[in-house]
Protein backbone atom coordinates (compact mmCIF):
# COMPACT_ATOMS: atom_id res chain seq x y z
CA UNK A 1 0.00 0.00 0.00
CA UNK A 2 1.68 3.14 -0.69
CA UNK A 3 0.30 6.62 1.12
CA UNK A 4 1.25 8.86 -1.62
CA UNK A 5 0.95 12.64 -0.79
CA UNK A 6 0.03 14.19 -4.05
CA UNK A 7 -1.83 17.60 -4.87
CA UNK A 8 -4.69 18.31 -6.91
CA UNK A 9 -2.59 18.86 -10.22
CA UNK A 10 -0.96 15.79 -10.24
CA UNK A 11 2.46 17.46 -8.90
CA UNK A 12 4.08 15.38 -6.02
CA UNK A 13 3.25 16.84 -2.75
CA UNK A 14 5.71 17.13 0.95
CA UNK A 15 6.90 13.35 1.61
CA UNK A 16 5.52 12.02 -1.94
CA UNK A 17 9.30 10.86 -2.54
CA UNK A 18 10.25 9.02 0.46
CA UNK A 19 6.82 7.47 0.50
CA UNK A 20 7.05 6.44 -3.01
CA UNK A 21 11.05 5.40 -2.48
CA UNK A 22 9.72 2.21 -1.09
CA UNK A 23 6.10 0.98 -2.36
CA UNK A 24 7.48 -0.37 -5.51
CA UNK A 25 9.19 -3.14 -3.55
CA UNK A 26 7.17 -5.60 -1.41
CA UNK A 27 4.37 -3.44 0.22
CA UNK A 28 1.60 -4.23 -2.53
CA UNK A 29 1.37 -7.61 -0.03
CA UNK A 30 -0.97 -6.20 2.00
CA UNK A 31 -3.13 -4.90 -0.81
CA UNK A 32 -2.97 -8.67 -2.37
CA UNK A 33 -3.94 -10.49 0.53
CA UNK A 34 -6.62 -8.29 1.62
CA UNK A 35 -8.07 -8.54 -1.91
CA UNK A 36 -7.27 -12.50 -1.90
CA UNK A 37 -9.47 -12.54 1.56
CA UNK A 38 -12.08 -10.34 0.44
CA UNK A 39 -12.13 -12.50 -3.01
CA UNK A 40 -12.72 -15.92 -0.88
CA UNK A 41 -15.17 -14.52 0.97
CA UNK A 42 -17.30 -13.48 -1.53
CA UNK A 43 -17.53 -17.24 -3.05
CA UNK A 44 -17.41 -18.69 0.58
CA UNK A 45 -20.47 -19.08 3.28
CA UNK A 46 -19.87 -15.72 5.37
CA UNK A 47 -21.75 -12.75 6.46
CA UNK A 48 -19.20 -10.45 4.92
CA UNK A 49 -20.81 -6.61 4.11
CA UNK A 50 -19.31 -4.19 1.64
CA UNK A 51 -20.54 -0.77 2.00
CA UNK A 52 -19.47 2.38 0.16
CA UNK A 53 -19.18 5.82 2.01
CA UNK A 54 -18.88 8.99 0.86
CA UNK A 55 -17.41 11.86 3.50
CA UNK A 56 -17.23 15.78 2.84
CA UNK A 57 -16.39 18.66 4.97
CA UNK A 58 -15.53 21.80 5.46
CA UNK A 59 -12.83 23.23 8.22
CA UNK A 60 -11.91 26.78 8.94
CA UNK A 61 -9.22 26.94 10.91
CA UNK A 62 -7.13 30.06 12.27
CA UNK A 63 -3.83 28.74 12.46
CA UNK A 64 -3.65 26.57 8.96
CA UNK A 65 0.75 26.36 10.09
CA UNK A 66 0.26 25.87 13.57
CA UNK A 67 2.74 28.36 14.57
CA UNK A 68 3.09 31.53 17.33
CA UNK A 69 3.96 33.70 14.29
CA UNK A 70 3.11 34.34 11.04
CA UNK A 71 -0.99 33.02 12.07
CA UNK A 72 -2.79 32.29 8.64
CA UNK A 73 -6.50 31.35 8.14
CA UNK A 74 -7.60 28.84 6.19
CA UNK A 75 -10.89 26.93 4.59
CA UNK A 76 -10.12 23.20 3.77
CA UNK A 77 -12.71 21.17 1.95
CA UNK A 78 -12.59 17.69 1.94
CA UNK A 79 -13.67 14.90 -0.01
CA UNK A 80 -13.38 10.97 1.07
CA UNK A 81 -14.72 8.29 -0.99
CA UNK A 82 -14.16 4.70 0.43
CA UNK A 83 -15.15 1.47 0.87
CA UNK A 84 -15.79 -0.62 4.38
CA UNK A 85 -15.84 -4.36 4.79
CA UNK A 86 -17.46 -6.21 7.51
CA UNK A 87 -17.73 -9.89 8.06
CA UNK A 88 -18.66 -11.77 11.57
CA UNK A 89 -18.83 -15.55 10.30
CA UNK A 90 -17.39 -18.22 8.15
CA UNK A 91 -13.81 -18.46 6.42
CA UNK A 92 -13.10 -15.21 6.71
CA UNK A 93 -13.99 -12.31 9.99
CA UNK A 94 -12.75 -9.33 10.45
CA UNK A 95 -13.26 -5.63 8.42
CA UNK A 96 -11.93 -3.40 5.96
CA UNK A 97 -12.32 0.05 5.24
CA UNK A 98 -10.81 2.21 2.40
CA UNK A 99 -11.09 5.81 1.82
CA UNK A 100 -9.38 8.25 -0.91
CA UNK A 101 -8.66 11.55 1.11
CA UNK A 102 -8.93 14.87 -1.07
CA UNK A 103 -8.01 18.16 0.73
CA UNK A 104 -8.47 21.17 -1.41
CA UNK A 105 -7.21 24.66 0.02
CA UNK A 106 -9.00 27.84 -0.51
CA UNK A 107 -5.78 30.22 -0.16
CA UNK A 108 -2.70 28.21 -0.32
CA UNK A 109 -3.30 26.00 -3.33
CA UNK A 110 0.27 24.43 -3.21
CA UNK A 111 -0.79 22.75 0.05
CA UNK A 112 -4.17 20.74 -1.66
CA UNK A 113 -3.36 16.88 -1.75
CA UNK A 114 -4.50 13.45 -2.24
CA UNK A 115 -3.89 10.94 0.32
CA UNK A 116 -4.66 6.93 0.53
CA UNK A 117 -5.97 5.42 4.15
CA UNK A 118 -6.36 1.92 4.75
CA UNK A 119 -7.39 0.21 8.11
CA UNK A 120 -8.13 -3.30 7.88
CA UNK A 121 -7.69 -6.45 10.04
CA UNK A 122 -9.35 -10.01 8.58
CA UNK A 123 -8.88 -13.53 9.66
CA UNK A 124 -9.34 -16.35 7.60
CA UNK A 125 -9.39 -20.40 8.50
CA UNK A 126 -8.65 -23.38 6.62
CA UNK A 127 -8.85 -26.93 6.78
CA UNK A 128 -10.71 -27.22 9.98
CA UNK A 129 -8.92 -24.45 11.79
CA UNK A 130 -5.56 -26.47 10.98
CA UNK A 131 -4.08 -22.98 8.62
CA UNK A 132 -4.73 -19.86 9.13
CA UNK A 133 -3.86 -16.27 7.30
CA UNK A 134 -4.23 -13.06 9.87
CA UNK A 135 -3.81 -9.81 8.26
CA UNK A 136 -3.40 -6.42 9.48
CA UNK A 137 -2.96 -2.43 7.86
CA UNK A 138 -3.22 0.90 9.30
CA UNK A 139 -1.97 4.21 7.99
CA UNK A 140 -2.10 7.75 10.29
CA UNK A 141 -0.60 10.81 10.30
CA UNK A 142 1.97 11.28 13.28
CA UNK A 143 5.10 13.88 14.70
CA UNK A 144 8.58 12.47 13.45
CA UNK A 145 9.55 13.23 17.17
CA UNK A 146 7.84 12.73 19.96
CA UNK A 147 8.72 16.54 21.61
CA UNK A 148 7.59 18.25 18.14
CA UNK A 149 4.45 19.30 18.20
CA UNK A 150 1.71 16.52 17.33
CA UNK A 151 1.04 16.15 13.72
CA UNK A 152 -1.49 13.97 13.70
CA UNK A 153 -4.29 16.02 11.19
CA UNK A 154 -4.99 13.78 8.31
CA UNK A 155 -5.51 16.37 5.42
CA UNK A 156 -2.31 18.66 6.57
CA UNK A 157 1.51 18.79 5.90
CA UNK A 158 2.72 20.06 8.73
CA UNK A 159 6.32 20.26 9.70
CA UNK A 160 7.74 17.44 11.09
CA UNK A 161 4.80 15.28 10.63
CA UNK A 162 4.57 12.11 8.95
CA UNK A 163 2.43 9.40 7.19
CA UNK A 164 2.94 6.51 9.10
CA UNK A 165 1.88 3.06 7.77
CA UNK A 166 2.27 -0.70 9.40
CA UNK A 167 1.46 -4.17 7.76
CA UNK A 168 1.25 -7.38 9.56
CA UNK A 169 0.66 -10.61 8.20
CA UNK A 170 0.78 -13.92 10.18
CA UNK A 171 0.29 -17.17 8.78
CA UNK A 172 -0.31 -19.82 11.60
CA UNK A 173 -0.50 -24.12 10.52
CA UNK A 174 -1.40 -25.89 13.59
CA UNK A 175 -2.34 -29.73 14.25
CA UNK A 176 -1.52 -32.86 16.28
CA UNK A 177 1.21 -34.99 16.78
CA UNK A 178 1.39 -38.81 18.15
CA UNK A 179 -2.42 -38.16 19.30
CA UNK A 180 -1.00 -36.22 22.28
CA UNK A 181 0.57 -33.22 21.22
CA UNK A 182 -0.74 -30.04 19.88
CA UNK A 183 2.01 -28.23 17.23
CA UNK A 184 1.78 -24.81 16.00
CA UNK A 185 4.27 -23.60 12.99
CA UNK A 186 3.66 -19.72 12.35
CA UNK A 187 5.03 -16.40 10.40
CA UNK A 188 5.01 -13.12 11.78
CA UNK A 189 5.89 -10.44 9.15
CA UNK A 190 5.77 -6.78 10.26
CA UNK A 191 6.43 -3.46 8.28
CA UNK A 192 6.42 0.16 9.48
CA UNK A 193 7.23 2.39 7.16
CA UNK A 194 7.50 6.36 7.77
CA UNK A 195 7.75 8.37 5.08
CA UNK A 196 10.40 10.36 7.03
CA UNK A 197 14.10 10.96 5.96
CA UNK A 198 15.22 11.26 9.25
CA UNK A 199 13.79 8.22 10.54
CA UNK A 200 13.80 4.44 9.89
CA UNK A 201 11.70 1.96 7.68
CA UNK A 202 11.73 -1.27 10.04
CA UNK A 203 11.16 -4.94 8.88
CA UNK A 204 10.44 -7.54 11.10
CA UNK A 205 9.92 -11.09 10.47
CA UNK A 206 9.60 -13.98 13.35
CA UNK A 207 9.34 -17.79 12.56
CA UNK A 208 8.23 -20.09 15.73
CA UNK A 209 7.75 -23.42 16.19
CA UNK A 210 5.94 -24.82 19.87
CA UNK A 211 4.61 -28.56 21.10
CA UNK A 212 2.43 -28.98 23.72
CA UNK A 213 0.44 -31.57 25.34
CA UNK A 214 -2.88 -32.19 24.36
CA UNK A 215 -3.84 -34.91 27.61
CA UNK A 216 -7.06 -34.11 29.02
CA UNK A 217 -8.54 -34.70 32.64
CA UNK A 218 -5.08 -33.59 34.36
CA UNK A 219 -4.35 -30.47 36.05
CA UNK A 220 -0.69 -30.36 34.86
CA UNK A 221 0.60 -29.58 31.07
CA UNK A 222 3.86 -28.56 29.22
CA UNK A 223 4.99 -26.76 25.99
CA UNK A 224 7.96 -26.00 24.37
CA UNK A 225 8.60 -23.26 22.08
CA UNK A 226 11.47 -21.94 19.31
CA UNK A 227 11.51 -18.66 18.43
CA UNK A 228 13.79 -16.70 15.62
CA UNK A 229 13.42 -12.96 14.69
CA UNK A 230 15.10 -10.62 12.58
CA UNK A 231 15.04 -6.68 12.73
CA UNK A 232 16.09 -4.41 9.95
CA UNK A 233 15.83 -0.92 10.31
CA UNK A 234 16.95 1.43 7.38
CA UNK A 235 18.86 3.95 9.18
CA UNK A 236 20.27 1.63 11.71
CA UNK A 237 21.34 -1.87 11.57
CA UNK A 238 19.98 -5.56 11.31
CA UNK A 239 20.13 -7.65 14.43
CA UNK A 240 18.90 -11.49 15.03
CA UNK A 241 17.57 -12.68 18.42
CA UNK A 242 16.58 -16.21 18.90
CA UNK A 243 14.83 -17.99 21.58
CA UNK A 244 13.74 -21.26 23.41
CA UNK A 245 11.76 -21.56 26.12
CA UNK A 246 10.22 -24.83 28.33
CA UNK A 247 6.78 -23.92 30.16
CA UNK A 248 4.80 -26.08 33.15
CA UNK A 249 1.40 -25.16 33.72
CA UNK A 250 -0.82 -26.59 36.64
CA UNK A 251 -4.48 -25.58 36.97
CA UNK A 252 -4.72 -25.51 40.76
CA UNK A 253 -8.66 -25.09 40.24
CA UNK A 254 -10.88 -24.68 36.71
CA UNK A 255 -10.38 -20.41 37.63
CA UNK A 256 -6.94 -20.49 38.29
CA UNK A 257 -3.28 -21.80 36.15
CA UNK A 258 -0.40 -21.34 36.95
CA UNK A 259 2.55 -21.38 35.15
CA UNK A 260 6.65 -21.79 35.35
CA UNK A 261 8.97 -21.59 32.34
CA UNK A 262 12.74 -21.44 31.53
CA UNK A 263 14.89 -21.79 28.65
CA UNK A 264 17.84 -19.56 26.88
CA UNK A 265 17.64 -16.86 24.46
CA UNK A 266 20.43 -15.38 22.16
CA UNK A 267 20.66 -11.74 20.75
CA UNK A 268 23.05 -9.12 18.99
CA UNK A 269 20.97 -6.55 20.48
CA UNK A 270 23.16 -5.80 23.32
CA UNK A 271 26.40 -6.54 21.63
CA UNK A 272 28.65 -3.90 18.97
CA UNK A 273 29.66 -7.28 17.52
CA UNK A 274 28.84 -10.98 17.61
CA UNK A 275 25.84 -12.22 20.03
CA UNK A 276 25.58 -12.83 23.56
CA UNK A 277 23.50 -16.07 25.07
CA UNK A 278 21.40 -15.68 28.63
CA UNK A 279 19.42 -18.10 30.48
CA UNK A 280 15.83 -16.29 31.03
CA UNK A 281 13.01 -17.93 33.45
CA UNK A 282 9.19 -16.69 34.18
CA UNK A 283 6.34 -17.04 35.82
CA UNK A 284 2.59 -16.77 34.79
CA UNK A 285 -0.75 -16.65 36.45
CA UNK A 286 -4.41 -16.73 34.39
CA UNK A 287 -7.55 -15.89 36.67
CA UNK A 288 -11.07 -16.30 34.98
CA UNK A 289 -13.39 -16.52 37.72
CA UNK A 290 -16.52 -15.65 36.00
CA UNK A 291 -16.94 -14.82 32.12
CA UNK A 292 -17.17 -10.79 32.48
CA UNK A 293 -13.99 -10.81 34.83
CA UNK A 294 -10.42 -11.94 33.42
CA UNK A 295 -7.30 -10.98 34.64
CA UNK A 296 -3.69 -12.40 33.99
CA UNK A 297 0.00 -11.51 34.38
CA UNK A 298 3.54 -13.10 33.02
CA UNK A 299 7.39 -11.93 34.13
CA UNK A 300 10.45 -12.88 32.57
CA UNK A 301 14.08 -12.35 33.70
CA UNK A 302 15.48 -11.23 29.61
CA UNK A 303 18.67 -10.01 28.50
CA UNK A 304 17.08 -6.50 28.84
CA UNK A 305 16.08 -6.93 32.26
CA UNK A 306 12.66 -7.43 33.84
CA UNK A 307 10.13 -8.06 30.98
CA UNK A 308 6.19 -8.39 31.96
CA UNK A 309 2.72 -8.15 31.48
CA UNK A 310 0.11 -7.54 33.19
CA UNK A 311 -3.60 -7.65 32.11
CA UNK A 312 -6.91 -7.18 34.31
CA UNK A 313 -10.47 -6.62 32.85
CA UNK A 314 -14.16 -6.44 34.18
CA UNK A 315 -17.71 -6.09 32.27
CA UNK A 316 -20.78 -4.99 33.92
CA UNK A 317 -23.96 -4.46 31.87
CA UNK A 318 -23.41 -1.15 30.33
CA UNK A 319 -19.94 -0.48 31.41
CA UNK A 320 -16.19 -2.14 31.02
CA UNK A 321 -12.66 -1.43 32.69
CA UNK A 322 -9.66 -2.67 31.09
CA UNK A 323 -5.92 -1.99 32.75
CA UNK A 324 -2.56 -3.50 31.08
CA UNK A 325 0.94 -2.89 31.67
CA UNK A 326 3.67 -3.75 30.05
CA UNK A 327 7.22 -4.00 29.29
CA UNK A 328 8.78 -5.56 26.48
CA UNK A 329 11.26 -4.66 23.82
CA UNK A 330 10.24 -3.17 20.33
CA UNK A 331 12.39 -3.76 17.31
CA UNK A 332 9.94 -1.99 14.90
CA UNK A 333 9.79 1.78 14.08
CA UNK A 334 6.01 1.77 15.74
CA UNK A 335 4.69 3.22 18.60
CA UNK A 336 4.91 1.02 21.87
CA UNK A 337 6.15 -1.90 22.51
CA UNK A 338 6.21 -5.06 19.84
CA UNK A 339 3.18 -2.86 18.18
CA UNK A 340 2.11 -1.49 15.22
CA UNK A 341 1.26 2.57 14.67
CA UNK A 342 -1.58 2.92 16.85
CA UNK A 343 -4.36 5.18 15.42
CA UNK A 344 -7.26 6.60 17.01
CA UNK A 345 -9.19 3.71 15.79
CA UNK A 346 -6.54 0.52 16.39
CA UNK A 347 -6.65 2.43 20.11
CA UNK A 348 -10.12 2.15 20.54
CA UNK A 349 -10.90 -0.97 19.05
CA UNK A 350 -8.17 -2.54 21.67
CA UNK A 351 -9.85 -0.98 24.34
CA UNK A 352 -13.94 -1.20 22.91
CA UNK A 353 -12.26 -5.03 23.66
CA UNK A 354 -14.00 -5.67 27.33
CA UNK A 355 -17.23 -4.35 25.74
CA UNK A 356 -17.80 -6.57 22.46
CA UNK A 357 -15.43 -8.93 21.87
CA UNK A 358 -16.63 -9.64 18.23
CA UNK A 359 -14.30 -7.94 16.09
CA UNK A 360 -16.53 -7.41 13.69
CA UNK A 361 -19.39 -6.13 15.78
CA UNK A 362 -16.37 -4.16 18.07
CA UNK A 363 -15.63 -2.38 14.54
CA UNK A 364 -19.31 -0.77 13.86
CA UNK A 365 -19.34 -0.15 17.49
CA UNK A 366 -15.69 2.11 17.70
CA UNK A 367 -17.02 3.58 14.03
CA UNK A 368 -20.60 4.77 15.45
CA UNK A 369 -18.61 6.13 18.77
CA UNK A 370 -15.87 8.02 16.52
CA UNK A 371 -18.61 9.66 13.99
CA UNK A 372 -20.77 10.58 17.24
CA UNK A 373 -17.85 12.02 19.05
CA UNK A 374 -16.83 14.13 15.81
CA UNK A 375 -12.92 12.16 16.19
CA UNK A 376 -10.62 11.28 13.33
CA UNK A 377 -10.14 7.81 13.54
CA UNK A 378 -7.22 7.71 11.16
CA UNK A 379 -5.20 10.17 13.45
CA UNK A 380 -1.99 8.90 16.05
CA UNK A 381 -3.65 8.26 19.29
CA UNK A 382 -1.78 9.59 22.11
CA UNK A 383 1.00 7.70 23.86
CA UNK A 384 3.97 6.01 22.14
CA UNK A 385 6.87 7.18 20.30
CA UNK A 386 8.88 6.93 17.00
CA UNK A 387 12.20 4.87 16.56
CA UNK A 388 14.39 4.00 14.45
CA UNK A 389 16.27 1.22 16.95
CA UNK A 390 15.04 -1.54 18.85
CA UNK A 391 14.01 -0.32 22.83
CA UNK A 392 12.68 -1.66 25.74
CA UNK A 393 9.06 0.57 26.54
CA UNK A 394 6.76 0.07 28.97
CA UNK A 395 3.31 1.09 28.15
CA UNK A 396 0.18 1.21 31.13
CA UNK A 397 -2.84 1.88 29.88
CA UNK A 398 -6.40 2.22 31.58
CA UNK A 399 -9.87 2.24 30.18
CA UNK A 400 -13.64 2.91 31.53
CA UNK A 401 -16.25 3.09 29.00
CA UNK A 402 -19.87 3.25 30.17
CA UNK A 403 -22.93 3.15 27.73
CA UNK A 404 -26.15 4.30 29.24
CA UNK A 405 -29.39 4.73 27.89
CA UNK A 406 -28.39 8.21 26.67
CA UNK A 407 -25.32 8.69 27.71
CA UNK A 408 -21.75 7.29 26.46
CA UNK A 409 -18.39 7.87 28.17
CA UNK A 410 -15.22 7.13 27.13
CA UNK A 411 -11.97 7.59 30.02
CA UNK A 412 -8.68 6.70 29.02
CA UNK A 413 -5.38 7.10 30.66
CA UNK A 414 -2.06 6.04 29.12
CA UNK A 415 1.81 6.18 30.00
CA UNK A 416 4.68 4.99 27.64
CA UNK A 417 8.28 5.27 28.64
CA UNK A 418 10.91 4.34 26.18
CA UNK A 419 14.58 4.01 26.15
CA UNK A 420 17.36 2.56 23.23
CA UNK A 421 18.23 -1.20 23.86
CA UNK A 422 20.26 -1.65 20.56
CA UNK A 423 23.76 -1.17 22.08
CA UNK A 424 25.45 -1.34 17.95
CA UNK A 425 23.09 1.59 16.98
CA UNK A 426 23.83 5.16 16.98
CA UNK A 427 21.30 6.63 15.12
CA UNK A 428 20.36 10.33 15.72
CA UNK A 429 16.65 10.29 16.68
CA UNK A 430 14.73 10.72 20.20
CA UNK A 431 16.33 7.86 21.94
CA UNK A 432 19.86 8.90 20.88
CA UNK A 433 22.67 9.61 23.77
CA UNK A 434 20.64 7.58 26.18
CA UNK A 435 17.68 9.92 26.27
CA UNK A 436 15.03 8.11 28.59
CA UNK A 437 11.13 9.95 27.15
CA UNK A 438 8.54 9.82 29.40
CA UNK A 439 5.02 10.43 28.10
CA UNK A 440 1.62 10.49 29.41
CA UNK A 441 -2.06 11.26 27.77
CA UNK A 442 -5.03 11.42 29.20
CA UNK A 443 -8.61 11.24 26.98
CA UNK A 444 -12.27 12.01 28.14
CA UNK A 445 -15.25 11.80 25.72
CA UNK A 446 -18.79 12.12 26.51
CA UNK A 447 -21.83 12.01 24.47
CA UNK A 448 -25.36 12.87 25.09
CA UNK A 449 -28.69 11.58 23.12
CA UNK A 450 -30.48 14.82 22.83
CA UNK A 451 -33.56 13.45 21.09
CA UNK A 452 -33.68 10.05 18.89
CA UNK A 453 -31.57 11.62 15.81
CA UNK A 454 -29.40 14.07 17.90
CA UNK A 455 -26.15 13.66 20.16
CA UNK A 456 -24.49 16.35 21.66
CA UNK A 457 -20.71 15.45 22.73
CA UNK A 458 -17.67 16.82 24.62
CA UNK A 459 -14.02 15.96 24.49
CA UNK A 460 -11.06 16.57 26.43
CA UNK A 461 -7.07 15.46 25.90
CA UNK A 462 -4.12 16.34 27.39
CA UNK A 463 -0.75 15.03 26.58
CA UNK A 464 2.36 15.31 28.02
CA UNK A 465 6.01 14.89 26.99
CA UNK A 466 9.83 14.69 28.82
CA UNK A 467 13.04 14.29 27.68
CA UNK A 468 15.35 12.92 30.52
CA UNK A 469 18.53 13.84 28.91
CA UNK A 470 18.00 17.51 27.79
CA UNK A 471 14.69 17.83 30.03
CA UNK A 472 12.59 19.43 27.34
CA UNK A 473 8.80 19.41 28.36
CA UNK A 474 5.84 19.56 26.05
CA UNK A 475 2.24 19.86 26.49
CA UNK A 476 -0.96 19.90 24.54
CA UNK A 477 -3.84 20.03 25.57
CA UNK A 478 -7.75 20.04 23.64
CA UNK A 479 -11.01 20.47 23.94
CA UNK A 480 -13.60 19.53 21.24
CA UNK A 481 -17.63 20.17 21.76
CA UNK A 482 -19.55 18.68 18.63
CA UNK A 483 -23.59 17.95 17.81
CA UNK A 484 -24.39 14.70 14.96
CA UNK A 485 -27.52 14.70 13.65
CA UNK A 486 -29.19 11.59 11.06
CA UNK A 487 -30.53 13.59 8.06
CA UNK A 488 -31.37 10.14 6.86
CA UNK A 489 -31.09 6.38 7.54
CA UNK A 490 -27.78 6.34 6.01
CA UNK A 491 -26.77 9.63 6.31
CA UNK A 492 -25.29 12.36 9.42
CA UNK A 493 -24.15 15.38 9.64
CA UNK A 494 -21.17 15.73 12.31
CA UNK A 495 -20.31 19.93 13.59
CA UNK A 496 -17.13 20.30 15.89
CA UNK A 497 -15.59 23.51 17.62
CA UNK A 498 -12.15 22.49 18.91
CA UNK A 499 -9.81 24.32 20.72
CA UNK A 500 -5.73 23.12 20.91
CA UNK A 501 -2.83 24.68 22.68
CA UNK A 502 0.50 23.29 22.59
CA UNK A 503 3.52 24.18 25.03
CA UNK A 504 6.88 23.91 23.80
CA UNK A 505 10.33 25.28 24.36
CA UNK A 506 10.33 25.90 20.48
CA UNK A 507 7.41 25.47 18.63
CA UNK A 508 3.92 26.66 20.89
CA UNK A 509 0.76 27.55 19.44
CA UNK A 510 -2.87 27.79 19.76
CA UNK A 511 -5.34 27.02 17.21
CA UNK A 512 -9.10 27.25 16.95
CA UNK A 513 -10.76 25.53 14.16
CA UNK A 514 -14.71 24.75 13.25
CA UNK A 515 -15.54 21.57 11.31
CA UNK A 516 -18.44 20.54 9.53
CA UNK A 517 -18.66 16.60 8.56
CA UNK A 518 -21.30 14.90 6.23
CA UNK A 519 -21.17 11.08 6.52
CA UNK A 520 -23.33 8.57 3.80
CA UNK A 521 -22.93 4.97 3.86
CA UNK A 522 -24.63 3.75 0.66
Amino acid sequence: MTCDCVDVDGAAGPGADVAAAGSERWHMVPWAVLLALGVTSAGAQTAGLFVPTLTLGQTFTDNTTQSITGRSSEFVTTVSPGLSYSSRGGRIQGFASYALNGALYARDHERSNLRHSLNASLASDWFDRRLSLAARVSTTRASASALDRPGNDSFRDLPGSTTVQSYALSPALRGRLLGEMRYEASLNWLSTRTGSATLSDSTALSGSFSLASALAGTPLSWSLAATRTTSDFSLGRSTTSARVVGQLDYRLSPDLTLGLRGGREQTELTELQGSRSTDNWGLSANWRPTERTRVSATWDHRFFGNGYSISAEHRLRRSAFRFTDSRDVSDNAGFGAASSARTLFDTLFAQFAATEPDPARREQLVDAFLRSSGLDGNRAAGGGFLSSAATVQRRQDLTWTMTGLRTSLLLSTNRSQGSRVDAGSNVNDDFAGGNVLDQRAYNLSITHRLTPTATAGLSLQDTRTRASTSGIRTEQRSVGLNWTTQLGRRTALTALVRHVEFDSPTAPYTENSVNAVVNMRF
